[in-house]
């Protein structure tokens, strides 16, 4: 049976916890983090973690998808214990094969990554894609079972982690080596103990089922280009600005992006839910996934559109040094809103097993993206590499419903993604090109006007909706 709305959205709000947490965390740090550290410092912090998150992809292989994907279904009715095992295993002997094989490289590969020749910075970058890859299973597992007490516990600790730890640091040494030393060890602490909660669950595979492996790999091995064009639909403008201009830009532009990123409130809850949620009703769902979809695309129109009202208030949390992200600012957030509208148009892909259609999806944004960054630019700098990343993301939202939408009819009308798109983006040219104070708080005020009239049914209805909860 479908769930219902109330059950939906009960189980959104507990999954969202560790978002709304987050938020508040950075929220609280980022006043103290952009006056500690100075925009290069940040730039080489977010640069480590860039490669980091490539290489966590890259001996995952694809089997983090396919993980969640068989979770509930798993191939030839092989145990929960069966999976975790086969994708560790696997997970675990790639890594260690790149480490051997780095080794009679490692000089070049540490200057090639972090422009520098140092065998710490490449110690820590290992040990860090081991946490990644380990956190990322043990995350998903709790989101299949929909455990969101220990999913938020992982989460919570993670995000305490990530954007509190290193400021103590700060306070002693401003510089990005012993932040470095401090997130990759204090991660490394997170990924053993939550192994070790979970360490009941893996079970020894003493004959090799070659029918489950490849049910397996048939469905991850695609996504390995997928995954790696995601991440660099992501990376690019960081990469480009790391060769051709400097860290104190990718400091500049990663910072921006974390404010942008409050977004995330909507989305990384709504994600986390999605996949199984999906999953387990595609069969019987009866107009349930087109009202998700209207509902969510009223949210996020509204919230951008209010964080970008908001947005002189929101950079007074950064250091003076920061600031001038503030222009295109509403560009950053874009991105995140086009991933999350197309989730919910885009299910034919998965649901129909057409995975590598995401490389059409991916590699489309992707060649947009890398266009646009070396063309932008020149004329407009760090302003015109979020331009080509919010431009990167429309593109892959519109191929994803495209394609999504030919295999799995789940929206009956695109006019509401194409109204959040298009208030969005005229926000972000606004606040951009427009100086005048009063004249561009007119406009994004008119622009906000427009979406509460176009939304005013899924505004009441979710209203109606909250109204309900209060009141049980």
């Amino acid at each position: 049976m479908p769930e219902t709305g109330k059950s939906f959205v009960k189980k959104f709000v507990g999954f969202s916890m560790v978002t709304w947490v987050s938020f508040a965390l950075r929220f609280i740090t980022a006043p103290i983090s952009t006056r500690l550290y100075v925009p290069e410092v940040l730039g080489k912090i977010n640069i480590f973690n860039t490669y980091t998150n490539l290489f966590g992809i890259l001996i995952m292989i694809g089997l983090d998808q396919a993980f969640a994907r068989f979770y509930l279904e798993r191939p030839n009715n092989r145990s929960i214990g069966y999976l975790f095992t086969f994708c560790f295993g696997i997970t675990y002997t790639l890594l260690a094969a790149v480490v051997i094989l780095s080794l009679p490289i490692k000089s070049f590969l540490s200057w090639e990554l972090f422009e520098e020749t140092d065998n710490l910075l490449l110690l820590l970058f290992f040990f860090s894609v081991f946490c990644t890859a380990t956190l990322r299973y043990l995350n998903l597992s709790y989101r299949m079972e929909k455990n969101i007490k220990m999913y938020t516990i992982q989460g919570i600790l993670m995000t305490l982690v990530s954007k509190v730890l290193y400021l103590g640091v700060g306070f002693w040494d401003p510089s990005y080596k012993p932040a470095l030393i401090a997130l990759t060890v204090s991660h490394f602490a997170l990924a053993i103990i939550f192994l070790l909660i979970q360490h009941k669950r893996f079970e020894p595979i003493r004959s090799f089922d070659k029918s489950f492996a490849s049910e397996m790999f048939k469905f991850a091995l695609p996504l390995i280009p997928v995954s790696v064009l995601m991440w660099a639909n992501h990376s690019i403008p960081q990469i480009v600005m790391q060769k051709t201009m400097d860290y104190h830009s990718i400091g500049i532009y990663t910072s921006a992006a974390a404010l942008a990123a409050v977004i995330n409130i909507i989305q990384a809850g709504f994600n986390t839910f999605w996949v199984p949620y999906t999953y387990e009703n595609y069969k019987v769902q009866t107009g349930q996934f087109d009202k998700v979809h209207r509902y969510l695309v009223c949210v996020l129109a509204l919230f951008a559109l209010l964080l970008v009202l908001s947005q002189d208030i929101v950079f007074l949390l950064l250091g003076e040094k920061y600031r001038a992200a503030k222009s295109f600012f509403p560009f950053l957030i874009l991105g995140p809103v086009c991933y999350i509208i197309g989730e919910t148009t885009g299910l034919g892909i998965n649901i129909s097993k057409k995975t590598y259609f995401n490389l059409i999806v991916f590699g489309g944004s992707v060649f947009v993206n890398i266009v646009l960054c070396l063309v932008l630019r020149i004329p407009l700098g760090v302003s015109g590499i979020a331009i080509a990343n919010a431009t990167a993301g429309i593109t892959a939202m519109l191929l994803k419903t495209y394609i999504g939408e030919r295999y799995y009819h789940a929206v009956k009308s695109y006019r509401y993604l194409y109204i959040t798109i298009f208030t969005i983006g005229a926000s972000a040219f606004i606040s951009l090109f427009v100086h005048l104070f009063y004249i561009k708080m007119a406009l994004l005020l008119s622009l906000l006007i427009l979406s509460f009239v176009f939304f005013r049914k899924e505004i009441k209805e979710l209203i109606n909706y909250a109204l309900s909860f209060v009141h049980k």
